[in-house]
């Protein structure tokens, strides 16, 4: 048998596979098309530290994930192809990488569109970048408008936030406190979160070393309010809060659902003593950080209780926090 035939025969019996396992995966994302933009996650490893971070920005940034309508595919070499979390038993990682002409040994994070087509490249974690690639989408800002007018609100009769009277991070109105870092943006900040007792207090506390490198340089116990819904406070005046601290600066942040990236909010500033105290912060007080909107009380989606922007070592506990 002549090369050349060998290399014919050797041809047909590759091209079939070839052209399946692109089909297979078109046929994959084009299940979601006009209804789910897409991330694809190449990692050469489930040990790459990007692609840890971009576990932790995920899981911290959940709802950011899903009011733009996203979900997320995982292809590591020598793992089962994920989507959201979930095995796809029908697809292997060698698909994507032949689909996408992606090399093994890469970080890559392609956002594919409502319309199939990649909006979008990284080869590191850019939350910042990401949000806003999607968010000056003309879909997604109608899809913006819809949410605003979609959002049931909530009302507190006796203004508390979190009582801290459970045991676990779970506040008084049911969400979750979460310990968020600067490393979901690229900084070099490290903290943790504990439900612990200081001076006879229970207290959710908030420690670590706050640092501004790699544009970093802060620390943060989140909440949201409603569970992504909007929050109703205009019947308050502002919020209070029994803090113990180290004599550091702190904030607390607001956010409403008219703010769309993670970096806006509105802001004040206290000092936490090294005793129990309680601080009291008017609505009045609060200003707005890259944004020119005016804080609007009935539609307060997220609270976070801060340390921001310098280089120090954050030690500050809540004991209770409420609407007064």
């Amino acid at each position: 048998m002549s090369l050349f035939i060998r290399v014919l025969l050797l041809l047909t019996l590759i091209t079939p596979v070839t052209v399946q396992a692109e089909k297979s995966v078109q046929q994959a994302l084009a299940k979601y098309a006009w209804e789910k933009r897409q991330l694809i996650v190449f990692s050469p490893s489930t040990d790459n530290p990007e692609y840890q971070r971009f576990n932790q920005v995920a899981n911290e940034f959940a709802d950011d994930f899903t009011e733009r309508r996203m979900h997320t595919w995982r292809v590591v070499p020598g793992q089962a192809v994920t989507l959201e979390n979930k095995a796809q038993t029908t697809l292997r990682h060698q698909q994507f990488y032949e689909h996408f002409r992606m090399q093994a040994a890469d970080f890559k994070i392609l956002l594919v569109g409502y319309d199939q087509g990649v909006k979008l490249r990284q080869n590191n974690v850019d939350i910042v970048r990401l949000f806003g690639e999607i968010d000056q989408m003309p879909m997604r800002m109608d899809e913006m408008e819809e949410q605003a007018m979609m959002k049931t609100e909530t009302t507190s009769a006796d203004g508390i936030i979190d009582d801290l009277s459970r045991s676990d991070a779970t506040s008084t109105l049911g969400g979750q406190w979460q310990m968020v870092s600067d490393q979901v943006m690229g900084g070099v900040s490290a903290g943790s979160m504990l439900v612990t007792e200081k001076a006879g207090k229970r207290c959710l506390q908030l420690q670590g070393q706050v640092s501004t490198e790699n544009n970093g340089g802060f620390l943060q116990l989140a909440l949201n309010l409603n569970q992504g819904k909007t929050f109703n406070a205009s019947a308050y005046q502002g919020i209070k809060m029994d803090v113990w601290g180290n004599e550091e600066s702190y904030n607390l942040h607001l956010r409403t659902s008219s703010l769309w990236f993670p970096w806006q909010a509105y802001r004040a500033s206290f000092t936490a003593s090294p005793q129990w105290k309680t601080v009291t912060l008017p609505f009045s007080d609060f200003k707005g950080y890259k944004t020119s909107k005016r804080l609007n009380t009935s539609k307060l989606k997220r609270i976070g209780l801060v340390a921001i922007g310098k280089n120090y070592q954050a030690d500050v506990c809540l004991g209770a926090i409420r609407f007064y």
